[in-house]
C-alpha cells in the first residue's frame, strides 16, 4: 500500500475524514508518520507548540530547507487537505535520499499541529506560535488541557518561537479547493499572493417568547436579520471582485422549537486578495440589517489572519465603519 493510501485509512468514516486536532484519530496519523520518516532515516523531533519536524542527520548544520503540511482534517474532510502536502513531501525526501545527491542544506518534513483549528477555532495553531503570533493565554482557555496529549505546555509554546531560526524556506504542496485549475485544464499551480483572512462573531438580539401564542406583529425574532444578514454578506462578496464572505456557523438562542429565537449569533469569514476589501463585506451586509426592531449588539472581530499585507495593527481604523454602522 501506498504512504497516502496506508494514511487514508486512519480516520476513514462514511461522510469522509475525520482526524481533528488534539484527537486520538490524529495522534495515530502523527505515529504513522514518525514510522514512516523514521523508515527512510529522517530524525523526528517535536517542538513546543506540537509540530513534527522529521529532519537529515545534518540538521544541526543550518536552517532547513522544509517541506509539508498537516495531518489534521475540518470534521467529515476530504483526503487530501494536508494529507497531499505531507505524502509529497516525504516522497520528494526519500528521493533525495536515495539519490545520495548533493545536498547545500539540511532538509525537514514538517507535519503541523492543529491547522485547521475545527475543534477549539484555533486554525494555523502551531505556525502562529513559531512566528509569534499565537494568543497563549486565549488558546489554553479555550482548550483547556486537550494539548497535553502531545506534552505542550504553556512554557513549551512559550519556546515554540525559537523554531522559526531553523527554517530556511518552506514549501508546500496543496490540494486546490476551487476550480481555477480544473477551468483551464492545468495540473498544477503556483501561488503568489494569500488572500488574507478576517473573521467576526456578529451578534442579533430579539425577545425570546411562546412560538405558539405570541402573535406575529407582536414578535422580535432575532433569527429574520440574522437570516437577511446571511443573504447580505453574499451580496456584498459578490459586489466586490477577489472576495469571498462566508457564515459558517450559527447559534440560536434559547433553541427550542417551541420558542421564538431571542438571541442569534454567527460567524463571518471574509477573504479578499486585498485586505481594505474584507472590512466593507462586514460594514455593508451589518447596515442592511442594522435597523428595525432587532438589533446587532455586537460585531468583534475574532480572528486576522495576513497574507501579503502588513498587520492589521499598520491598518488603522478597520473597526470604525461596523461601529458607526452599530
Amino acid at each position: 500500500m501506498s504512504w497516502f493510501g496506508e494514511l487514508a485509512t486512519i480516520g476513514r468514516t462514511e461522510t469522509g475524514w475525520n482526524r481533528l486536532a488534539w484527537s486520538p484519530m490524529e495522534a495515530e496519523a502523527r505515529a504513522w508518520f514518525s514510522r514512516t520518516a523514521t523508515s527512510i532515516g529522517l530524525d523526528v523531533r517535536q517542538d513546543g507548540a506540537g509540530t513534527l519536524w522529521a529532519v537529515t542527520d545534518d540538521a544541526d548544520r543550518g536552517p532547513w530547507v522544509c517541506a509539508g503540511s498537516h495531518l489534521d482534517t475540518q470534521p467529515d474532510g476530504g483526503a487530501y487537505d494536508g494529507a497531499l502536502g505531507v505524502v509529497s513531501a516525504l516522497e520528494a525526501a526519500a528521493s533525495v535520499l536515495e539519490s545520495e545527491a548533493g545536498r547545500r542544506h539540511p532538509l525537514a518534513v514538517v507535519a503541523f499541529v492543529d491547522e485547521e483549528g475545527a475543534r477549539f477555532r484555533t486554525p494555523t495553531f502551531a505556525s502562529l506560535a513559531i512566528t509569534g503570533g499565537l494568543d497563549i493565554d486565549h488558546v489554553l482557555e479555550v482548550m483547556g488541557d486537550a494539548p497535553a496529549i502531545y506534552g505542550v505546555t504553556r512554557d513549551s509554546l512559550a519556546s515554540s518561537r525559537e523554531q522559526l531560526e531553523r527554517v530556511r524556506c518552506f514549501l508546500e504542496v496543496h490540494v486546490e479547493q476551487g476550480r481555477s485549475l480544473a477551468d483551464r485544464d492545468l495540473a498544477l499551480g503556483i501561488a503568489d499572493v494569500l488572500a488574507p483572512r478576517q473573521r467576526w462573531r456578529v451578534e442579533f438580539e430579539g425577545e425570546a417568547n411562546h412560538a405558539g401564542t405570541t402573535r406575529m406583529e407582536d414578535r422580535r425574532d432575532a433569527l429574520l436579520p440574522a437570516a437577511r444578514f446571511v443573504l447580505a454578506v453574499d451580496q456584498a462578496a459578490r459586489a466586490r471582485p477577489g472576495a469571498v464572505g462566508t457564515v459558517g456557523r450559527m447559534e440560536v438562542h434559547p433553541g427550542s422549537t417551541n420558542s421564538i429565537p431571542g438571541m442569534v449569533a454567527v460567524t463571518l469569514d471574509v477573504r479578499a486578495l486585498d485586505f481594505v476589501d474584507a472590512p466593507p463585506v462586514l460594514i455593508k451586509a451589518v447596515g442592511q440589517v442594522a435597523e428595525g426592531p432587532v438589533r446587532v449588539v455586537e460585531a468583534e472581530r475574532i480572528e486576522v489572519r495576513h497574507g501579503m499585507p502588513g498587520p492589521a495593527a499598520e491598518r488603522p481604523g478597520q473597526g470604525d465603519g461596523v461601529r458607526q454602522v452599530i
